[in-house]
């Protein structure tokens, strides 16, 4: 298992991300990967890859969507769920989120998706 580790620059950083995704401006209405986007991903150093974004629903409804996977030495794993939950935190993320793997995403990459409640 990697170990998971939130430096102040890891939060600062998921801060920025967040910051910018969610700005109307820069929600997705596209189906091009955010992890492709510097302005949408990071990479934190003990080696997981991270991407957030604002995603239009069909209803016209906004989704947080986070997606997470892990570089190992032996190649890809799973992130464990205790990471993928501090990870998901970082973004705001609460308990209504559901995780999982979406098609056609390779097994080793887990997505969190939950409804963008506006404020």
């Amino acid at each position: 298992m990697t170990p998971l580790i939130v430096s102040p620059e890891v939060v600062a950083r998921a801060n920025e991300i967040r910051e910018y995704a969610e700005k109307m401006e820069h929600r997705r209405t596209t189906d091009t990967s955010p992890g492709d986007f510097a302005e949408y991903s990071m990479v934190i150093p003990s080696g997981f890859r991270v991407a957030y974004s604002v995603d239009a629903g069909a209803d016209g409804t906004w989704f947080r969507h986070l997606s997470v996977s892990v570089a190992a030495t032996n190649g890809r794993t799973t992130p464990s769920h205790q990471a993928m939950l501090m990870i998901a935190s970082l973004f705001g993320f609460t308990t209504a989120a559901r995780y999982g793997t979406l098609p056609p995403d390779p097994p080793h990459v887990i997505h969190a998706i939950e409804l963008l409640v506006e404020h």
